[in-house]
């Protein structure tokens, strides 16, 4: 069961709520602590409370969505003392590293790679985003000059599995939409219309893929 699909956003939003997110506003109650990872037992006990408490409650039985899209994986590992690195250009390091541990701001995707690789060993998470694409797609759109693109950030994310210390793990996400356009209509939610296209191009963007390499 995905429970996330019980407590749909009041707004269009890239976000959805977690197991452990959703137990503890509405149930008041922790889970998945164990180091060992997530106890299958206790997440399916959760999700059927959950679901008895919606179909009890019905549409009184919401939750405060401000809360959960104001906390980003960055806060998260920093509430919990990790070592946070962001690696980007400026506007977004700005955005989204300042609780990180680390910060350090690059003018293009190859120092970004170099800066990442730098401080793999110093902390226990690092962010690092590409803009090749997201460039390309606003001057281009020929599948030559796409493919050529897409083949160098390619090489360059296995740069950094290859370069990265022993026991890590690496998740590369590759998104689906254009988030330039998603950027666009953010700019006015007001607008009925604009409202409709972004929360496509959001359902469109969830059926981006994840690679995880254990290095």
């Amino acid at each position: 069961m995905d429970t996330s699909c019980l407590f749909p956003p009041s707004a269009p939003t890239l976000f959805k709520p977690s197991l452990r997110h959703l137990t503890k506003q509405l149930l008041l109650e922790d889970i998945q602590h164990s180091n060992d990872g997530h106890c299958s037992v206790e997440d399916a006990m959760a999700c059927m409370k959950l679901a008895k408490k919606k179909l009890r409650e019905g549409r009184d039985c919401l939750i405060q969505w401000s809360n959960l899209t104001n906390r980003t994986l960055i806060s998260e590992l920093a509430g919990k003392k990790k070592r946070v690195a962001v690696v980007d250009k400026t506007s977004v390091v700005k955005l989204f590293g300042q609780e990180a541990t680390e910060k350090l701001c690059v003018p293009g995707d190859a120092e970004a790679v170099q800066g990442v690789l730098q401080l793999a060993e110093k902390v226990d998470f690092a962010f690092v985003q590409m803009h090749a694409v997201e460039q390309c797609l606003k001057t281009s759109y020929e599948a030559g000059a796409l493919r050529e693109v897409l083949d160098r950030v390619d090489e360059q994310a296995a740069m950094i599995v290859r370069g990265c210390p022993a026991g890590s793990v690496v998740f590369v996400v590759c998104g689906s939409s254009c988030i330039n356009e998603v950027k666009k209509y953010q700019k006015d939610k007001g607008n009925r219309k604009q409202s409709e296209r972004l929360k496509e191009l959001i359902d469109v963007a969830r059926h981006g893929t994840v690679r995880v390499f254990m290095v």
